[in-house]
């Protein structure tokens, strides 16, 4: 799924290390530097639970919304995989079996992955925090913007794209 996504090849490389666990998040860092401590230990973006991948990306409160908000886009009922890899692997076929849903559908997956990312690194570079519903924003004008631009989509304007997800993959 990834290395056939519509997706910059920088997204496409982050979430193969994803899904190879190859990331930092504290508990790497812990096991590769067992004598230094890293205080906090907790998730940056929830403070609720240890930082791990399969927290960060898939079972963190803020994953969860966006992963939520993606699927309840697609009326589908979704339980969380035990794993970022199998949230790569299983095909959902939210959108359909089209190519443009199929194209689509990849878009939103790796593009969920990278915003979470992107919102853990401004938490502890910049200090700055953004709402989950303007990160939801984003997402889906970053998946749109990726699918626009394939050849699935070429006749399609990005708006006609951001109006309906569900009936444009029809």
């Amino acid at each position: 799924m990834v290395w056939k996504s519509k997706v910059p090849l920088k997204v496409k490389v982050f979430v193969w290390s994803v899904a190879l666990k190859r990331i930092n998040t504290n508990d790497m860092s812990q096991r590769r530097r067992p004598n230094r401590r890293l205080l906090p230990q907790w998730c940056i973006v929830c403070r609720l639970d240890a930082e791990s991948i399969d927290h960060l990306f898939l079972h963190c409160q803020g994953a969860r919304f966006l992963w939520q908000r993606l699927f309840l886009l697609a009326g589908v009922c979704w339980v969380s995989p035990a794993s970022s890899l199998d949230m790569l692997v299983i095909h959902y076929g939210c959108f359909g079996k089209s190519k443009r849903g199929v194209v689509l559908w990849r878009c939103a997956v790796l593009v969920v992955f990278w915003v979470l990312w992107l919102e853990k690194n401004s938490r502890i570079f910049e200090d700055r925090v953004v709402e989950f519903g303007k990160i939801w924003d984003g997402e889906f004008f970053l998946a749109s913007l990726w699918a626009s631009v394939t050849k699935e989509f070429n006749v399609v304007p990005l708006f006609v794209i951001m109006s309906n997800w569900k009936a444009i993959c029809g």
